[in-house]
């Protein structure tokens, strides 16, 4: 948020309500009695030193004497004037008319000071005008700023690296002071924390600010996908697919396959389960990662995975107009990679590939062999009838668009004396790139703030998103499989069941299925912020929020059932309701002690039911899912649960001089899926902090030194992996046939897990280091952080003998090892008169190893060493996604004489680990690498010349290996015919290609069945150009901004990686999706 002091250079104003000042000083300065004023009354002043100098000593004796007129009488015969903005008094010199209008164009010198909430000057910010970003300045070290030749109407923009920017109308003024508040990655701004605020320079925990607005401008139909290699140690994933969210992780996995591994999710201060995708772009204002246990530890047992903090716009910060937003785009989507079947020529090309032996003539095999007749090679009649026709169906092609994604928003803010609005509501429509795959959202959002009292004020955060994901798309697995040589329709237009003869369905069948699939979600928090009267510092916040969503799943499937029709209904409801009392002191004392405690007390309840009813075998479909009681058979099915949660949190801040920090936090949480004996948790955790560039040895900023900060924490945090039952042994019910009971169904019931009420929160213990700095007066500035985490109480299941009657059981017993290092360096390599360039440099590298998994006792071959659990890739001192399997060491050609018995030339060599002279998954494999990248990295560049911006960023990952290709034809095996079914073209191995990258077709090689390839690979993400208007142009035609863009996204990707994407994993398989190339226009317009 960020909070605008516009300073009239005329008189005070918004004093506070009828305090009265009684004030006796003999002989001082102006600034003795300004410190006097500030230990008795509690009000700040801001001023350079220089105004006052000279200015003499003054006596003064008021009682009961209002502010303004002590301001009137000190400042009397003096060059100087003031503002009263609440407790902040700002001085600065009085305007002069004939000084403004100097300049022959009109232009003047604008001056001015920047603090934060707490009052506290800002170093180093970044003052420009918004019409020419290349007039600029920076804050002094006292937090003013001088800046000549400004244009009587134009617009100031304050910014600081990494921070929101502030844009402030001059409005013929000479000076105008401002106050930045709650924004991202600044020394002296303010931050969201989690249940309240606090001033980043404060800070002693890990805590990152996306910089989303340098996204805005790219077609993310998810917020997350704006923070796509944007903060170090934030891992988030591509999507392939129209509506998706992308995989989100911090700091790696901390705990097993299965596991919750995602961020915890929070939205305006609630707990938030439903889609992201519901949540518009255009709506958020921050987005805030916290990332150690320090910070995080306020969310106790959620917070193991890390914590997103999502702010979302609010209504302006003093009476104004409304500011009428109206923003509209439209995307062209289209593979950044493409792998298409193979055509007719190629198709029969790898048939007679497939079979070398025959279709070419010995003994080198590379002629071919005239008496070769390839229809001998297909089972499927209807490949030689394509062949003998002369068929080249694209199969892929029929089932691919070109796709778009368009949006449109609008939105209203600003404020009157007593009441903040800000309203909006926005449209999006996507078509993917395959047929049928599609997105519509339609979202409002009303968020209001009413000042009832001066120290009362309640207000309103709602939202409403309704997602339509209706339609289903063709089976792209099959598509890729499908021979060019046959067609999806016969001539009447119909689909073709089998096309090619075999057990393979038609691929556009699901096309064919009405699909109804609609979500609506309507969320909605009300709440009340109570400054304690007469506790000066003390105010009490409680939070309602009501969560309701609804899902609608309807399907009427015309092929289903063995194509006598099937239908379904499907809806389902999730209601979550959080309550959370909050109680918050915060005082400074002497200028030297603060003081921020804060004390929470919440509850959260969750519930959901679902009822399905489905039928089969339709006389008549032709009213489908609205007419499921026509249908032969018919079952319904339903389930219903519900969890609550309860919580209490404290946390305790001190600073000292602003350089001594410490931050304390415990909290306590209670789940009802755990038993009695483990229902709640404590999770606390300690943090503490040095300003080095406050002390006095640093006064004279050795290596240009600004801001030095070295930090510290440790603490525990959980992660709930257990389920709302996980406790209690469960029962299930049937449909099973009972003996002598003319063997007709009866529903039987059974106990189908056991109970373990021993189960608890799986904890983690994390310790952080990090250094913040500001070098060169602001010009670079950044952060390292170091961190270690050891996970324990890992939820796993253990096997058990089967006269139990089942055959394992959840137990808290794993144990797994994280620890990283990351960075972030922003900086401003040139600024000149009319061109500027930035640039944010990001690393993260994450290493992981598995401590334990089944406990010492699991030691069966007796060596003293707990054993792996290969069965599940897990191995002990090992990372987590090791790949064990076997290492190839080439392929055998024709000429080797040490082809062993059942192997063939063109299949690969695999080494025999345990030189029995043969290949066995027991004594063969071995770790052959990591699925985890190695590190990663970003480059953003922003480079700005007058109007113009030109955004680049690079996102890359470096290292982790992925499965790249099956055996042979890729997902295709040699049973399945590889000579009937279709790929794409990949380098494999015939005689006359010895020196290929993979194997031989049709003959798959013995217990060989999938290749790993490295993933590295660095991709152009995003680039986007803009330009915005005059804005004293604009006023001219009635608009307050215009600005007109283009940018493009996944642009190019450097990598060896051949199949669809190395970032999505997905390698040369059937069933992958493109990650798609975009290019977006788009506008936004200001009234």
């Amino acid at each position: 948020m960020i909070a605008l002091l516009w300073c009239s250079p005329l008189s005070a104003a918004e004093q506070p309500a009828d305090e009265q000042i009684t004030l006796r000083v003999r002989n001082l300065s102006i600034p003795e009695i300004f410190k006097r004023i500030e230990q008795n009354y509690d009000y700040r002043f801001f001023y350079r030193d220089e105004q006052l100098r000279g200015l003499g000593r003054r006596s003064l004796q008021v009682k009961n004497a209002s502010l303004e007129s002590v301001m009137d009488r000190l400042l009397e015969g003096t060059p100087l004037t003031y503002k009263i903005d609440s407790r902040h008094i700002v001085l600065y010199s009085r305007p002069s008319i004939r000084e403004a209008a100097s300049n022959p164009d009109g232009s003047f010198t604008v001056e001015g000071c920047v603090t934060n909430a707490s009052g506290s000057r800002l170093a180093g910010v970044t003052v420009i005008v918004a019409e020419n970003p290349s007039k600029g300045t920076i804050t002094g070290v006292d937090g003013t700023y001088r800046l000549d030749n400004v244009p009587p109407q134009s617009t100031l923009k304050f910014s600081f690296i990494g921070m929101k920017s502030a844009e402030v109308p001059v409005a013929g003024r000479t000076a105008v002071d401002v106050t930045l508040e709650d924004s991202s990655i600044g020394i002296d701004d303010v931050v969201v924390v989690g249940y309240g605020t606090m001033r980043k320079q404060d800070l002693t925990g890990s805590i990152v600010s996306a910089d989303i607005d340098a996204f805005r401008e790219a077609p993310n139909v998810s917020i997350v996908q704006s923070l796509q290699g944007s903060v170090p140690g934030l891992n988030v994933g591509q999507v392939t697919s129209a509506g998706a969210n992308p995989s989100i992780t911090v700091r790696g996995q901390n705990t097993f396959d299965g596991g919750n591994t995602a961020p915890l999710l929070v939205v305006d201060g609630i707990i938030y389960k439903g889609n992201l995708v519901d949540l518009n772009p255009s709506d958020i204002k921050s987005i805030d990662v916290l990332k150690d246990a320090s910070s995080a530890s306020v969310y106790g047992s959620r917070a193991a995975n890390g914590v997103i903090l999502i702010t979302t716009m609010t209504g302006a910060n003093e009476p104004s107009k409304p500011v009428i937003t109206y923003s509209a785009s439209y995307s062209i989507q289209s593979p950044a990679h493409r792998l298409k079947p193979l055509n007719r020529e190629q198709f029969l090309r790898r048939v007679r590939d497939a079979l070398w032996d025959k279709a070419y003539l010995a003994p080198d095999y590379t002629q071919y062999n005239p008496d070769f007749d390839i229809t001998s090679a297909w089972i499927s009649p209807a490949n030689i009838k394509g062949f003998e026709n002369g068929t080249d169906f694209d199969w892929w092609d029929a089932a691919t668009q070109t796709g778009h994604i368009q949006t449109h928003n609008l939105s209203i803010r600003g404020a009157t004396d007593r009441t903040s609005y800000f309203i909006s509501s926005g449209y999006t429509d996507q078509l993917g790139y395959i047929m049928n795959d599609k997105y519509k959202r339609w979202t409002g959002r009303i968020n209001l703030e009413n000042k009832i009292l001066s120290w009362f004020k309640v207000g309103v955060q709602s939202m409403v998103a309704s997602g339509n994901f209706s339609g289903q798309t063709p089976a792209m697995g099959d598509i890729m499989r499908m021979s060019p040589l046959t067609v999806p329709r016969d001539e009447a237009g119909d689909l073709i069941r089998q096309p090619m003869d075999q057990n393979v369905p038609n691929p556009f069948e699901p096309t064919e299925i009405d699909d109804l699939n609609k979500e609506l979600n309507l969320m909605g928090t009300v709440y009340a912020v109570v400054d304690i009267p007469y506790v000066k510092g003390l105010s009490y916040r409680v939070n309602y929020s009501h969560d309701y969503r609804i899902t609608r799943r309807y399907t009427s499937d015309p092929n289903g059932s063995n194509y006598t029709g099937e239908a379904s209904k499907y809806n389902a409801t999730a209601h979550d309701w959080t309550i959370d009392n909050i109680l918050t002191y915060e005082r400074t004392f002497n200028d030297v002690h603060n003081v921020n405690i804060t004390l929470l007390a919440g509850r959260e309840e969750n519930e959901y039911e679902n009822t399905n009813a489905t039928a089969s075998d339709f006389s008549n479909l032709d009213l489908g899912y609205n007419k499921l009681g026509v249908a032969t058979t018919q079952k319904v099915s339903s389930s219903a649960w519900d969890e609550s949660s309860l919580y209490y949190m404290a946390r305790a801040h001190y600073g000292y001089k602003g350089r001594y920090l410490g931050t304390f936090t415990v909290r306590r949480d209670g789940f009802s899926g755990f038993s009695k004996k483990n229902k709640f948790g404590v999770f606390p955790s300690a943090a503490v902090a040095w300003v080095v560039s406050g002390e006095n040895f640093m006064k004279n900023k050795p290596l240009s030194i600004e801001f030095l900060k070295l930090r510290a924490s440790y603490g525990m945090t959980g992660n709930r992996t257990l389920g709302r039952y996980g406790t209690l042994a469960q029962v299930s019910a049937n449909p099973s046939y009972i003996y002598g009971d003319n063997n007709l169904p009866s529903i039987g019931q059974y106990i189908s897990s056991m109970a373990n009420d021993a189960l608890k929160w799986e904890t983690t213990l994390g310790l952080n280091l990090g250094v913040d700095f500001s070098i060169l007066k602001g010009r670079v500035s950044g952060n390292f952080e170091y961190y270690n985490t050891n996970t324990r109480n890992i939820l796993y299941s253990i096997n058990i003998p089967q006269m139990t009657g089942f055959s394992s059981i959840k137990s808290n017993i794993g144990k797994i090892h994280n620890h990283g290092f990351e960075f972030s360096i922003n900086s401003r390599n040139i600024q000149t008169k009319d061109f500027a360039w930035d640039m944010t440099v990001n690393f993260s590298l994450n290493r992981n190893r598995v401590v334990s998994i089944l406990g010492p006792q699991n030691d069966i071959d007796g060596d003293g060493r707990e054993d792996d659990l290969v069965s599940s890739s897990l191995f002990i001192d090992q990372p987590l996604g090791s790949i064990y399997y076997y290492n190839i060491q080439g392929i055998y050609q024709l000429d080797d004489d040490d082809i062993p018995a059942g192997y063939r030339p063109g299949q690969y060599r695999v080494q025999d680990l345990d030189g029995n002279d043969k290949i066995t998954p027991d004594g063969d494999r071995m770790i052959i690498g990591y699925k985890d990248p190695s590190y990663r990295f970003s480059i953003a560049n922003t480079f700005t010349y007058k109007n113009f911006t030109l955004r680049v960023f690079i996102n890359s990952i470096q290292g982790g290996k992925n499965r790249y290709m099956a055996a042979n034809t890729p997902d295709v095996g040699y049973n399945d015919a590889a000579t009937n079914c279709n790929a794409f073209a990949y380098d494999y191995w015939t005689p006359a290609n010895p020196d290929a990258e993979y194997a031989q077709l049709y003959y798959a090689t013995p217990t060989v069945t999938t290749v790993y390839r490295q993933r590295s690979f660095v991709r152009l993400q995003d680039v986007s150009l803009s330009y915005r208007f005059n804005r004293e142009l604009l006023s001219k035609i009635g608009l307050r901004d215009l600005k007109l863009y283009v940018s493009g996204k996944n642009l190019y990707t450097w990598t060896n990686w051949q199949g669809w994407d190395p970032e999505t994993g997905q390698g040369l398989t059937l069933n992958g999706r493109p990650v798609l190339r975009s290019w977006t226009f788009g506008v936004e317009i200001g009234f």
